[in-house]
């Protein structure tokens, strides 16, 4: 492996790091909002964009991850909050880390 591989090998370790504050919330005693209220969120920020993959949260306090329809670096990652559903990040995938690697 060389130091490229090794990059793409730890690319998404690499952007939960630089992304913390997009990708983790403080975790509530709330209970979680429903998909419904997710997609609701997301489409008050985007009403007229298709959305091609949700990512569930991985560990308490995890945000969705919603992407867009449109492909390539231009493709946009909308982060939002598992127990309101407000958005509190977004990116693109060209601005992630992994994505350049890719």
């Amino acid at each position: 492996l060389g130091l490229t591989g090794s990059l793409l090998v730890f690319g998404r370790e690499i952007d939960q790091w630089r992304e913390a504050e997009v990708l983790q919330v403080p975790v509530r005693a709330e209970p979680a909002a429903s998909l419904s209220q997710i997609l609701r969120g997301f489409r008050q920020r985007h009403p007229e964009q298709k959305v091609s993959y949700v990512s569930y949260p991985r560990t308490p306090g995890g945000t969705y991850n919603i992407r867009e329809s449109q492909t390539g670096w231009s493709q946009r990652y909308t982060y939002l909050d598992p127990y309101t559903g407000a958005v509190v990040g977004e990116r693109t995938r060209g601005g992630t880390f992994y994505g350049f690697l890719c």
